[in-house]
């Protein structure tokens, strides 16, 4: 590798840097329930829902009502992000860039979260003792398309699968969630019901943003949605109680170091690892929603 650096690298990180297509803030930051641990899987249990009887007689045996438990398992998988900057760069650029490395791989870590958590919904589930089984997400939590874009029908088509399911204690199960992109906005803020004062008390237009709390959800933009393989002009987002996904994460597995590399002429590298994944805690509190792209707004 020759010794002279292009000009732009020396002139590199001069002023504030401006991180392209970056997401600083972690989309996912609290919206599923939590376990770490030091261990190569880490389980969630769900208890179903009980129901007693009225006797009728006195005196009867006791009756015994057995709980429906069952655990499901996050495998946490790693996760790694390294870069190096040699000594030469290091001595003629202006300002140390390690600190604006560090930050654009912090906001590729929170991308690499989303990415799991969208996949643990839509996805395989795994469930049971020993070897555990395999769980798909029901047909009946899915939405189609319905040749249509994301429209509030489908929104509240998904707060209702939801309710159901909770029974509508969004304080015992948590807040509910909800995906939508670029493209979903621009359709939901041509529907007066979001954007008109006549129907919400918040400038949706203004902002540029679903109202907050809008329908019931906290809504998150993510550029992440994934398309249907072969045809993508049909995507798919998510809605999601907190209490329907989980999040698992090693706690051997994290590392984050800056220093030299001695195999490297000494460059400074920024080294992060992390072991994590998500998995679908209870199929009833999860909402996969199908949207035409191409369809009229």
């Amino acid at each position: 590798m020759p010794l002279e650096l292009p000009e732009w690298q020396v002139r590199a990180y001069a002023a504030r840097v401006h991180h392209a297509a970056q997401e600083m803030e972690e989309k996912v930051a609290g919206a599923a329930r939590e376990e770490e641990q030091a261990a190569e899987r880490i389980g969630f249990d769900k208890l179903a829902a009980m129901r007693g009887e009225t006797p009728t007689s006195r005196l009867a045996p006791t009756p015994n009502h057995q709980a429906d438990h069952a655990r499901r398992w996050v495998f946490p998988k790693p996760y790694v992000l390294a870069h190096q900057t040699d000594m030469v760069e290091m001595a003629r650029q202006i300002q140390n860039p390690t600190g604006e490395y560090h930050k654009a791989m912090g906001a590729d870590l929170n991308r690499e979260k989303s990415r799991r958590l969208i996949d643990a919904a839509r996805g395989i589930a795994a469930e049971g003792e020993g070897t555990p089984t395999t769980v798909a997400l029901p047909a009946s939590q899915k939405n189609a398309h319905g040749a249509t874009r994301f429209t509030q029908a489908k929104v509240l088509e998904a707060r209702a699968r939801l309710d159901t399911a909770t029974g509508g204690e969004r304080g015992t199960y948590g807040p509910y969630f909800i995906f939508y992109t670029a493209h979903d906005l621009r359709t939901l803020l041509k529907d007066p019901l979001v954007s008109s004062a006549d129907y919400v008390t918040h400038g949706a237009l203004m902002n540029g943003k679903p109202p907050s709390g809008y329908l019931g959800f906290e809504w998150r933009q993510t550029s992440l949605l994934p398309t249907l393989a072969g045809s993508p002009n049909q995507r798919f987002t998510i809605a999601w109680a907190r209490m329907g996904l989980g999040y698992g994460r090693n706690t051997g597995g994290q590392i984050t170091d800056i220093g030299p590399r001695r195999d490297l002429s000494m460059a400074e590298q920024i080294f992060i690892m992390d072991m994590f994944d998500y998995v679908r805690i209870d199929d009833a509190l999860v909402v996969e929603i199908a949207i035409s792209t191409d369809a009229a707004a």
